[in-house]
């Protein structure tokens, strides 16, 4: 009897904290969204804790979270740790979702905003020739142009 209430207790504490992460995603949202963000950055990275242990490492959710922290502190000009988060959620969405879908194509582009703003004393083509190594990864098979109406301007 005490081993069947211990897999329901593990599986309620699993089912807990994966509904917590969701929530402290969304109250993050919410506070990136009206450009709070130090509050959203703790958030993301409170749910993101959340979501590494009870959906994996390398899960989709996962990679959501990242892209959105390197969103967050692309915003506070936090280079360093935006490429960090922004190039594990491009690596996890490449692994799961596969290079040509649309989640992909954002948080390449972020990428794209990131460098474009950590370089924007360049001009643009030189800015362009910097960050064409992080577009060619997304293998899209699309030739630039139409990949840039289907590249969102998340950050602009």
């Amino acid at each position: 009897m005490k081993a069947f209430f211990g897999k329901q207790d593990k599986e309620f504490e699993h089912n807990s904290k994966e509904a917590s992460s969701y929530m402290l995603y969304s109250l993050a949202s919410n506070y990136a969204q009206n450009e709070k963000w130090d509050h959203a950055i703790r958030l993301y990275n409170n749910a993101l804790v959340l979501q590494r242990d009870t959906l994996g490492k390398n899960h989709p959710v996962v990679a959501r979270t990242l892209n959105d922290i390197g969103v967050a502190l692309t915003a506070i000009g936090e280079s360093y740790g935006a490429m960090t988060a922004l190039e594990e959620a491009l690596w996890i969405r490449q692994q799961t979702l596969g290079n040509g879908h649309e989640d992909v194509a954002e948080t390449t582009n972020n990428l794209w905003v990131l460098l474009h703003n950590t370089h924007v004393g360049l001009g643009e083509e030189e800015t362009r020739k910097i960050v064409k190594p992080t577009l060619q990864r997304k293998h899209v098979g699309l030739e630039e142009e139409e990949t840039r109406k289907i590249v969102k301007p998340t950050l602009q």
